[in-house]
């Protein structure tokens, strides 16, 4: 028996109904419990309670459900309109409400936003960051046994190709700030990477702080472009769908009267620009570089690009890559 706390529409709820699991979907709302009525029709075992969540649970859990399921709203309505809130205590129900109904003993889950803070994260909890096709769409914090064994931080990476979907996980048992440390390549190293392959891990892996432990993963030596910077350096492609691959045909200096030069000499008409530790915008750099760049005879558009910006100790520089996937 699964209680889904602040259903909301229900879509939560029912897909565990799917599962063919007893629920108890509970809502404040009148409205939108009614909503949640209309979407577990037809779902046995599924019923809709209208009333608070937080008092539901703290009488009937965990006498009345074996696992429980949060997805508190994370935005304060107000002056006629809604506001985005970062802080778990500002979620309804907050965190702390959560920690509470786990503090019971019953199976957890809650999904939160991929900007959850890991000084947030509750001792004991499993955080569990997820992106789907490129983009983190959320983070979930899972308790008791919910939670897998010896877990403490996990990446869950998730690409539709087709109809088809892949998933990729990395997972630590170490908490926050305790990831391997792997040898960085520093700015004396910079002009040795023509050839080598530029890996720029998935947001979930990063939102994990799961940089290094990725690197150590991998059957080849790896290393770190900068301490600091979320970009590792291999002598070939690892395709464990964690990383996206770039081979590194040019690095030059991160300087855009040269980037522009270099544009117009090689007929660069497009240009995508990605970018670490530097403060202009993509949007910017691609404008400064292609403002005096000329089509190239070729094509009509001219040469696709890409550019990698990146502060490697104390110097800026871009390096033209070309993308592997």
């Amino acid at each position: 028996r699964v209680a889904d706390l602040g259903c909301g529409l229900g879509l939560d709820a029912r897909a565990f109904a799917d599962r063919g699991l007893d629920v108890v979907a509970v809502e404040r709302d009148a409205v939108v419990a009614a909503a949640a009525e209309v979407n577990l029709a037809g779902h046995r075992g599924a019923r809709v309670v209208h009333g608070d969540a937080v008092a539901w649970a703290r009488a009937r859990v965990p006498a009345e459900a074996d696992a429980v399921w949060l997805d508190p709203a994370r935005r304060q309505v107000g002056g006629g309109g809604s506001a985005r809130v970062f802080d778990p205590e500002a979620f309804s129900p907050p965190l702390s409400v959560v920690t509470d109904i786990a503090a019971t003993g019953v199976p957890v889950g809650v999904k939160l936003g991929p900007g959850l803070p890991h000084e947030a994260v509750p001792a004991g909890a499993e955080a569990e960051w997820v992106s789907l096709d490129g983009d983190v769409v959320e983070a979930a914090l899972w308790f008791n046994a919910a939670a897998r064994p010896g877990v403490r931080r996990a990446a869950r990476v998730m690409t539709v190709r087709g109809g088809e979907t892949t998933t990729a996980q990395l997972v630590s048992g170490a908490d926050f700030g305790d990831s391997p440390e792997v040898e960085a390549v520093g700015e004396e190293g910079m002009a040795g990477l023509v050839g080598a392959v530029l890996h720029e891990p998935d947001g979930a892996v990063i939102r994990a702080g799961l940089v290094t432990d990725l690197a150590a993963s991998w059957p080849v030596p790896t290393r770190q472009l900068d301490p600091h910077l979320a970009y590792l350096v291999a002598p070939e492609p690892v395709r464990d769908g964690l990383a996206r691959a770039h081979r590194i045909e040019a690095v030059h200096g991160f300087h855009l009267a040269s980037l522009r030069r270099w544009a117009k000499e090689t007929g660069v008409g497009r240009l995508d620009v990605k970018k670490r530790g530097i403060r202009e915008t993509p949007e910017e750099v691609r404008r400064a570089v292609l403002g005096g760049a000329k089509p190239g005879r070729r094509g009509g558009a001219g040469r696709h690009a890409t550019l990698v910006l990146a502060r490697v100790g104390g110097s800026r520089f871009a390096l033209e890559v070309t993308p592997l996937d």
